[in-house]
């Protein structure tokens, strides 16, 4: 079984940890251009949820595949709603992206933010204790914000960047220090 595949199957019963309201509707549901999408799930607003997985680091692509993806599936939602509506699905509110991937470089953090803010989730798979999977949310809190540079304790001159004279060594260049 392909690593994606069976990362998918070990990480399927994690996804209510994303949302306590959040519902299984589809998996490996072909979407835009034939691409793979995840898991389409559900909140009990009626929202869809469109999931795509990354076994390795999230990548700019990803942000992008997912964008795509859930214009795809938002122009279906009116039809899916007539052949299934039981389901409930909604509409008239937009899908949610979920991307979940074993890390999120700042870059793509940054850039889910501002692409949408609210409707974006980013999730973190890890391995646990007895060979389980876990998924952690990183938008909640300080976990999707960007990297804030942190002020260097040992120059009250620092620069914007958080380094220091001393750090960039130019305090040894310009400024030599006398015994």
């Amino acid at each position: 079984m392909p690593e994606r595949d069976l990362l998918r199957e070990r990480l399927r019963l994690g996804l209510t940890q994303l949302g306590p309201t959040l519902r299984l509707v589809a998996e490996s549901l072909c979407g835009e251009e034939d691409e793979l999408i995840d898991w389409l799930a559900m909140e009990a607003d009626g929202r869809a949820v469109v999931a795509l997985l990354a076994p390795g680091p999230a990548s700019a692509a990803l942000l992008a595949d997912g964008l795509a993806q859930r214009a795809w599936v938002a122009a279906r939602l009116d039809d899916w709603r007539k052949l299934a509506p039981s389901l409930e699905l909604s509409p008239r509110l937009r899908p949610r992206l979920l991307l979940v991937a074993a890390d999120f470089p700042r870059r793509v953090r940054v850039a889910a933010r501002e692409a949408d803010a609210s409707g974006i989730w980013l999730a973190r798979h890890r391995e646990a204790d007895g060979g389980t999977s876990v998924l952690e949310r990183l938008d909640r809190g300080r976990a999707c914000e960007p990297d804030a540079p942190s002020a260097s304790p040992r120059s009250a001159r620092g620069f914007r960047s958080g380094l220091s004279d001393e750090d960039l060594g130019a305090l040894g260049e310009l400024h030599p220090r006398s015994a």
